[in-house]
């Protein structure tokens, strides 16, 4: 019995203390004074919860924002679609839960349905995301949740990439969309980030083609309707990834020349917009 009461006389101060954290933390949750917001990681649970998501579906339920956003960046609405559809196909609970969950916690991950990532969104609000305030890493967090802006930060990132003078800066939307090799290089850039290599020097990624070959499918048919000539833009597309080997996974101006696909040559641009 008398070795017992020191025993809680000791654990008293410790209970005290980590429920002094606890109160600690969620006072700084509740007054944003730190990025990690147990709140919203608890939140992310419910994505466990949910199905897989339906790219089609999504396309289909953000197809106005989708078209609106590819208006005000001057960029073909089948591309925006096309991109965002194939980050849907390659989502699983697991992942949209983990990207939940880290970013939550104060972690620069991807978000929304165009998988935009946080530290892209920052720059392109002309900021970066080291510097932001709690209160500010959230509300861009909050913001590539939602839909809509999560589309117009995809569409303002695909142009600010075409829009480097290593890539094709003034390219309007109806030339882009019937150049096979411009938009290959600019999804895979997005997906994998910029690169300062010239346009030659450039390869592409697998996810390029996935998402080029989305362009001759029947579930973008709603977006490719808006655009001119779409029988043209598939048979474009169709040409060109079947040379695509011709400059092992270069997919520029000497696979263009090779596939005789005269519209996309890239060195007679339309700068028009």
């Amino acid at each position: 019995m008398d070795s017992a009461v020191p025993r809680r006389i000791l654990r008293r101060p410790i209970i005290l203390m980590l429920a002094g954290i606890v109160i600690a933390a969620v006072v700084f949750d509740a007054m944003l004074l730190v990025r990690p917001s147990g709140f919203s990681a608890i939140a992310c649970v419910t994505t466990l919860w949910r199905e897989a998501p339906d790219a089609e579906l999504v396309a289909s339920q953000d197809s106005d924002s989708i078209i609106h956003h590819s208006t005000l960046n001057a960029l073909p609405s089948a591309l925006v679609a096309a991109v965002l559809v194939d980050h849907q196909r390659q989502l699983t609970r697991a992942k949209v839960f983990s990207d939940c969950f880290g970013s939550a916690l104060g972690a620069n991950l991807s978000l929304g349905p165009s998988q935009i990532r946080m530290s892209t969104a920052a720059a392109l609000d002309g900021a970066l995301l080291t510097t932001l305030s709690a209160r500010e890493f959230r509300d861009l967090r909050a913001r590539l949740l939602n839909s809509d802006t999560n589309i117009s930060y995809e569409a303002r990132e695909l142009r600010a990439l075409l829009e480097r003078q290593n890539r094709f800066p003034g390219m309007s939307a109806s030339t882009l969309v019937h150049s096979p090799a411009a938009m290959a290089l600019i999804i895979t850039e997005y997906r994998s980030g910029r690169r300062s290599t010239s346009i030659e020097e450039s390869r592409i990624g697998a996810n390029a083609v996935r998402t080029l070959n989305l362009l001759q499918g029947s579930m973008l048919t709603q977006f490719l309707d808006l655009e001119n000539d779409p029988k043209r833009i598939r048979a474009d597309v169709k040409e060109y990834l079947e040379n695509i080997s011709c400059e092992s996974g270069m997919f520029n101006r000497a696979c263009e020349r090779n596939s005789g696909i005269k519209p996309s040559r890239l060195q007679n641009l339309d700068t028009g917009r």
